[in-house]
């Protein structure tokens, strides 16, 4: 038994009603691939930004450090972006989408770029809302053609059945999605503005150019330069492994954050499961260092690192300090400097070790990791804030189209 398509959406506008229906996208606007890149490269005529599909993100056209290239008098036109259009990535990620803002009235676009401009009455963010709420879906990648790398060609995407609502129907439903982008913009520019913030004081703070005080409003002693094997107890020994553990590998952390750990048995675990962790260690990536997906462990339960990590144990400094200063630009270099390899430079334990870091006393050590770990909280609060934003979105355009 078939089921009969939807024709209404499950979340609609009170004022609007009947069907919805559709129309091929390539009956109500021209579709324009860009500009070939020339494999003898021209040099002559109009030099010239274009726009690329890195250049081209969700909902934002990227104009810093566009490449360019020559067009001659005839392609000026034919090739160019003025406000309104929406331009789509081809491949890469095809279907991406953006609608121009004309800020760059000389914004040229290349072929892995399509240019959408409607030839009917239309309402062009709706476009790329609705790309968006399909993107991934089957449906639309049925439209891809290659193998390994998919492609969305001209003739494929201009048989993509495109909502044909009212205009004032579909304004609502793009002022509405736009101001939920808004919201996540807003999140997203004070995400950055905080780490902004974090990195201009811990350089304050790590030159010593600002420091705090003791409860009694004196200064604390010098600080010490000290190697890291003399701050820390660097893979300390450990005992036998439990049946069943938590495991985490080089995957499992990205910036700073523990993604999908996963409970593995002793005897299927693999040979780099050997550091078994306590509250406080600190898993320092060992191999391509400059990621600095380095994590500070405070969970209740076993958990076991891989040895891809260098595990970091404070027994007479405070963790919290001694990992925000791993992150330092001079203490990275350093890392780096004594790194082999090329396609996956990685630093051995005992290299490590040596490694200068300065340490001030205890006192001075928790009061500066109290100020940054309080930071840290800001950020996280907010970039749970765009996460669950992002969320709610989705939800939004999975219901208020069919």
């Amino acid at each position: 038994m078939t089921t009969k398509p939807k024709t209404v959406p499950e979340l609609r506008f009170p004022e609007f009603e009947g069907e919805w229906k559709k129309a091929p996208l390539g009956e109500i606007a021209d579709i324009k691939l860009g500009k070939m890149l020339d494999k003898e490269k021209q040099t002559s005529g109009h030099l010239l930004p274009y726009l690329n599909n890195i250049s081209l993100r969700w909902n934002e056209v990227n104009t810093s450090n566009l490449p360019r290239m020559y067009f001659r008098d005839n392609e000026l036109d034919r090739f160019g972006l003025r406000a309104g259009d929406v331009v789509v990535c081809e491949g890469g990620e095809p279907g991406r989408s953006a609608l121009w803002d004309g800020r760059l009235p000389d914004l040229k676009f290349q072929k892995a770029i399509h240019r959408v401009r409607f030839n009917v009455p239309f309402e062009q963010r709706l476009l790329v809302l609705y790309l968006e709420k399909i993107a991934g879906t089957t449906k639309f990648e049925m439209l891809f053609t290659g193998g390994g790398i998919k492609h969305l060609t001209r003739e494929t995407f201009s048989l993509l059945q495109i909502p044909m609502i009212s205009l004032p129907e579909q304004r609502k439903i793009a002022e509405f999605l736009t101001a939920v982008d808004g919201r996540i913009g807003q999140l997203s520019q004070k995400k950055a503005l905080l780490e902004d913030y974090k990195k201009g004081v811990m350089q304050q703070l790590f030159t010593q150019a600002l420091r705090f005080k003791d409860d009694h409003g004196n200064d604390f002693p010098k600080w010490e330069e000290k190697t890291l094997g003399d701050a820390v107890i660097v893979n300390p020994k450990t005992s036998d492994l439990p049946d069943s553990f938590i495991y985490i590998d080089l995957e499992s952390v990205n910036a700073g954050v523990l993604h999908s750990p996963r409970r593995i048995s002793k005897v299927d675990a693999p040979s780099r499961a050997q550091r078994l962790l306590k509250r406080g260690d600190i898993l320092y990536q060992t191999v391509r260092p400059y990621q600095m997906n380095n994590y500070l462990f405070d969970l209740e339960g076993v958990h076991v690192a891989s040895t891809g990590y260098a595990q970091l144990r404070a027994s007479k400094t405070d963790a919290r300090f001694i990992y925000h200063s791993l992150h330092l630009p001079r203490f990275v270099g350093d890392v780096m400097d004594r790194c082999t390899g090329t396609s996956y430079p990685a630093i051995n334990s005992k290299d490590l070790t040596q490694i200068a870091i300065s340490i001030p006393s205890l006192p001075e050590q928790t009061k500066i990791a109290n100020f940054l770990t309080a930071l840290d909280r800001k950020i996280e609060s907010v970039s749970q804030q765009i996460t669950h934003t992002q969320a709610f979105k989705k939800g939004l355009l999975q219901q208020m189209f069919v």
